[in-house]
């Protein structure tokens, strides 16, 4: 959650919001961004419920990512749970030659009308894309303060 800060050039950021991908019981990934901000990139973190020790050594920014496996800080790696699997076949079909840095390819916008967030992710950035996800306001979390400090 650091990078979002430094990334923000420092400044707080006071409307950081989550949202699992996707919003399941027992998902190990979500997506956090600036629910104030669209010019700033959402960040991908894995979080790991078998995982032991601290919040920091369970939550893991995630660099990239196939369907099957993500590559963490560190260059660690996990694999992708089969049920959440099937939720991201998008990632074969459209990053074929590449590799998917959720930081760098997706972005989250507000809806006009403004009760829902788009998540839209896409190769070349192309914001005319149809939306990967519509996130209701209602799914997404508010981060607390002290998860600033994690990852």
């Amino acid at each position: 959650m650091k990078e979002v800060v430094e990334e923000n050039g420092g400044k707080p950021v006071t409307g950081l919001g989550c949202f699992w991908i996707p919003n399941l019981p027992g998902t190990e990934l979500f997506f956090c961004f600036d629910r104030e901000d669209s010019g700033i990139s959402p960040y991908l973190f894995h979080y790991s419920y078998k995982g032991r020790g601290t919040v920091n050594d369970r939550l893991q920014k995630v660099l990239s990512m196939t369907v099957t496996e993500a590559k963490l800080r560190g260059d660690k790696t996990v694999k992708i749970s089969k049920p959440l699997q099937i939720h991201l076949q998008w990632i074969r079909s459209k990053w074929k030659d590449s590799i998917f840095e959720p930081s760098k390819y997706c972005r989250v916008t507000k809806k006009e009308g403004g009760g829902t967030y788009l998540l839209t992710c896409s190769p070349d950035n192309s914001t005319n894309l149809r939306p990967w996800r519509e996130v209701p306001k209602g799914q997404v979390e508010v981060a607390k303060p002290q998860l600033m400090e994690t990852a």
